[in-house]
């Protein structure tokens, strides 16, 4: 493999000298690149398995949760004074008003809406 560059001089009447050279790679540079490919697809794919099974939107009195495999949404109100107020339904209800997809996951579906709702600071309220 092998590299061009261009190696500046010192100025000569104003002007730059500057020749071509031909680069060689160490071994030690190719050790370095190698490495820092191996990092850079471990850490792709750690980031991938971490990622968030859904994504959560925040509207007008709506939190939507979205999969591909569906949407879900739950209410929430807002109070002139904090915290604002976000209803989810309790376990028993989840299983029976959620769709098909999200009906036995309340225990993952519903801390990840917590964790990504919260900048809004949301006190969560279940109800029957």
């Amino acid at each position: 493999m092998k590299l061009t560059g261009r190696l500046r001089g010192p100025q000569l009447n104003g002007t730059i000298v500057s020749q071509q050279v031909a680069l060689q790679p160490t071994s030690q540079h190719l050790n370095r690149r190698t490495l820092l490919r191996a990092l850079a697809v471990s850490a792709l794919g750690f980031a991938c398995r971490r990622r968030p099974p859904g994504k959560v939107e925040v509207s007008f009195r709506v939190i939507r949760y979205a999969e591909p495999a569906g949407t879900i949404a739950l209410g929430w109100e807002y109070f002139p004074e904090p915290p604002l107020v976000a209803y989810v339904p309790s376990p028993r209800r989840w299983r029976a008003q959620m769709p098909e997809w999200a009906r036995f996951r309340r225990d993952e579906i519903f801390p990840e809406i917590q964790r990504q709702t919260r900048p809004w600071k949301f006190k969560w309220e279940e109800y029957e």
